[in-house]
């Protein structure tokens, strides 16, 4: 079985990641969809397409964990 992590920065440069079996599957920067560079806040958009790829292939996210 898979080992599915989702980590979340909520700091300089707000964004998140997904993390397979140990190997960085996805990262997104916040900035990348709100164009306000070097954003620091919720990264609702970045966690939403992670969850999003999840979905997709139908897997379930394990752990997750924020940075701040």
């Amino acid at each position: 079985m898979k080992k599915i992590f989702l980590g979340i920065n909520v700091s300089h440069g707000a964004s998140a990641s997904l993390m397979i079996d140990g190997e960085i599957i996805l990262a997104f920067q916040e900035e990348r969809f709100n164009n306000i560079k070097n954003f620091i806040g919720y990264p609702k958009k970045s966690i939403e397409n992670c969850i999003k790829y999840v979905e997709d292939k139908k897997l379930k996210i394990d752990e997750a964990a924020f940075s701040t």
